[in-house]
């Protein structure tokens, strides 16, 4: 359903994917500087009901308004068990320029603030992107447990073309009044990532590795550590 003329002008679409699927947008001043605004939700689509191979079912809701190339987005989604709440956040697309000003997404883990910007302007994107948090919280499931949660924060960059990036992080996690160390260094390709270094350094022990993780031709990883009196609970709370 569609109505209206460049200056005003409204799109609604509806469907079943086996569950409603609805989208709604409205562009006005189109011939001046476009303001728009759009709402899509469903509570389960299914991607065989477009051709697409069988997977499990897809619930979102997402909404944005915006000037131009500049939006302002919030919403969530949820695959399965997994689940992420985009928190209000600003984006800008500009001349193939992807900006994050910032993106803000909430996992069971916490609040992640992703900065940066992607370009893409030739047939290899260049990328330099932030990723971080200071509110991450690991909670033991078994809450009747005398496990304790860990707490903490952490930051990842990733620099350089789709072909040919690095990546560096580190962590700092808190269980009560101990602390564990994390690094990490890494380089990629639009194949895999390869972990040059892997370090976690707790109160007792440590890990050091290295290892790599690729989605062509296949989802996969493999890792090679050494481990030292070292303590898993950091990242799995009921261990």
């Amino acid at each position: 359903n569609a109505k209206g003329n460049i200056d005003d002008f409204i799109l609604k679409l509806d469907g079943n994917a086996p569950s409603p699927v609805l989208v709604n947008l409205r562009l006005q001043d189109g011939s001046t500087k476009p303001h728009w605004s759009f709402n899509t939700t469903s509570e389960q689509l299914m991607l065989e009901h477009f051709g697409l191979a069988a997977d499990q079912p897809y619930a979102f809701s997402l909404s944005g308004k915006g000037v131009e190339g500049n939006a302002n987005l919030r919403g969530h989604f949820k695959r399965g068990e997994v689940a992420l709440q985009i928190e209000p956040s600003q984006i800008s697309i500009n001349a193939g320029v992807l900006q994050f000003k910032p993106l803000l997404i909430r996992l069971d883990a916490g609040l992640f603030r992703i900065e940066g910007k992607a370009e893409f302007i030739d047939k290899d994107p260049v990328f330099d992107v932030s990723v971080g948090s200071r509110q991450i919280q690991f909670v033991p499931e078994d809450t009747a447990s005398k496990n304790i949660a860990v707490n903490g924060s952490a930051q990842m960059k990733l620099v350089g073309k789709f072909s040919d990036w690095k990546i560096n992080g580190d962590a700092v996690l808190m269980r009560a009044n101990d602390k564990a160390i994390i690094t990490l260094s890494g380089h990629g390709d639009d194949k895999q990532l390869l972990l040059d270094t892997l370090s976690a350094i707790t109160p007792t022990g440590k890990l050091e590795g290295k290892g790599k993780f690729f989605w062509e031709p296949g989802l996969g990883a493999e890792l090679q550590a050494s481990m030292n009196q070292f303590n898993p609970a950091y990242f799995f709370p009921d261990f």
